[in-house]
């Protein structure tokens, strides 16, 4: 692998930087606007209830698989790791079902004339983390392959196409602000999946075709040092599409992922005890 990981890992910190400042700055804007638009309580049990309700469903159910798909990337069985990676999305199916229960059923209710709004937004949540998911495995290649302008580019867009659509709908129908706050939700998680797997589609395509020589050394800027690139279809994405001479999964990754599963239940159960007290 030619790449500098040294200067992509320098970069990707310099960009989450300025990734997060922009998020703070969108956030606080976006906060004064609904106070202002529709009152206090909609943020609350936006903010509150159904990000954190995001925010579980995610870290344990993408943190540890991810954590561990990171690890000795150089050593990779790509197929194994492919495969490990989509067992995130039946998981989070499985933790949104119990969740968006406990959600719905176990905590406080809120107020009736915001009900209806809030069931909707827990389905919604747990749709969109499922969505979400889906966009892992090329996620993953992304960063094992130092794509860091990349991820810097899709998530600002993420962030900011979920705030207009919000204030969009917000500004439409502002009685209807949970209602909104799900659709923007769902739609930016699909807009995210379609960026990342409409890059690498034409990304694979002119990697291919410069790999067989038919183009000039002049253009290949960001194909440069891919010949470990593993990749020929977008195809290969998918569980069970690369050829694989290995086991379905790898032991070791497996039990790296329990590890960092347990840790991930510890500190989330710290985070909700921070919220309840």
């Amino acid at each position: 692998m030619g790449r500098n990981i040294l200067k992509s890992s320098l970069q990707n910190a310099s960009f989450s930087i300025i990734f997060q400042i922009l998020f703070r700055c969108i956030t606080f804007v976006l906060n004064a606007f609904i106070i202002r638009t529709v009152g206090q309580e909609v943020l609350g049990i936006m903010n509150v209830r159904l990000l954190l309700l995001e925010s579980t469903i995610l870290f344990l159910s993408k943190e540890p698989i991810m954590k561990a798909c990171l690890t000795d990337t150089k050593s990779h069985n790509w197929a194994q790791v492919i495969n490990q990676i989509w067992l995130s999305v039946p998981i989070t199916a499985i933790l949104s079902l119990g969740l968006v229960y406990v959600w719905i059923n176990v905590l406080s209710p809120t107020d009736e004339i915001y009900i209806s709004q809030y069931r909707l937004g827990c389905y919604a949540i747990a749709l969109s983390c499922i969505v979400e998911q889906v966009t892992q495995s090329v996620v993953l290649v992304a960063q094992s392959f130092c794509f860091v302008k990349l991820k810097v580019v899709f998530e600002t867009i993420y962030i900011v196409s979920r705030t207009l659509i919000f204030v969009y709908l917000v500004v439409k129908s502002p009685n209807e602000a949970i209602n909104a706050f799900s659709v923007a939700q769902i739609a930016s998680a699909v807009i995210l999946c379609f960026l990342y797997y409409g890059f690498f589609f034409w990304y694979i395509d002119r990697l291919n075709v410069i790999k067989s020589g038919k183009t000039s050394g002049a253009k290949k800027t960001i194909f440069s040092d891919m010949n470990d690139f593993p990749f020929t279809s977008i195809n290969d994405f998918f569980p069970g599409v690369m050829e694989n001479y290995e086991r379905v999964l790898n032991k070791d990754l497996c039990v790296l992922t329990i590890s960092f599963g347990k840790q991930s239940v510890i500190k989330q159960s710290a985070v909700h005890v921070r919220h309840c007290q």
